[in-house]
């Protein structure tokens, strides 16, 4: 199996991180002829990343193919077999996807104006800082701990939780946790976990290197 995965795509990471903590056989590849290539669309992959190329066919969206990898792989599994565990997992996944996500974007967009729009960058965080607050307290109704180890949620947030603290800090907001000490927390467990910590680093080098060009 391959992953199809660019550096700096925090969905493509979420999956890498499983793959890491997992031990998973599954080879980490750039899409064949680069993203949204003809080449790479002809795989059946929609052109984006990250899909599973199982070589007859291709898994498009982060989310079902960490599912799937859960699915086929039992040893070590990241999801929970308790059934209420196990929905607050994929609730939190969710969450990030269709709420906390979305509030990065327009910071996003601010990069890429060099953030001259000052009042839209302040409605962006100020975005943020909200959600922060939603994801405190699902973390908190979720049962999470923090310094647990790490699981299917946490694999699957850490990337864009990882965005949410790196590009406000490029508008000059250093912490913008500082009102949810319970999602600071329970970052710094996961964000010290070996296998997490190496490819929240490939985001960065990614990042960087996007951001160079």
């Amino acid at each position: 199996m391959k992953l199809y995965s660019i550096p700096h795509s925090p969905y493509a990471a979420r999956v890498r991180i499983q793959i890491a903590l997992r031990e998973l056989p599954v080879d980490v590849c750039p899409p064949p002829g680069g993203l949204g290539s003809d080449e790479y669309r002809n795989l059946g992959a929609l052109g984006k990343v990250p899909s599973l190329d199982l070589g007859d066919k291709v898994i498009p969206e982060s989310a079902a193919i960490m599912e799937y990898l859960e699915d086929r792989f039992s040893d070590n599994p990241l999801r929970s077999e308790n059934l209420e565990q196990r929905a607050w997992q994929r609730a939190l996944i969710r969450y990030c996807d269709l709420y906390f996500a979305q509030a990065l974007f327009p910071l996003f967009a601010a990069l890429q104006t060099g953030g001259s729009d000052k009042e839209k960058v302040q409605q962006g965080l100020a975005s943020l800082k909200d959600e922060f607050a939603n994801l405190e307290r699902m973390l908190k109704d979720a049962g999470k701990q923090p310094g647990a180890s790490i699981d299917f949620a946490d694999a699957a947030l850490a990337p864009a939780v990882h965005y949410a603290i790196i590009v406000p800090a490029i508008f000059g907001e250093q912490n913008i946790m500082a009102a949810t000490p319970f999602v600071a927390e329970w970052w710094q467990g996961v964000s010290g976990n070996t296998a997490v910590a190496a490819e929240l680093a490939e985001i960065d080098s990614g990042l960087k290197a996007m951001l160079g060009k």
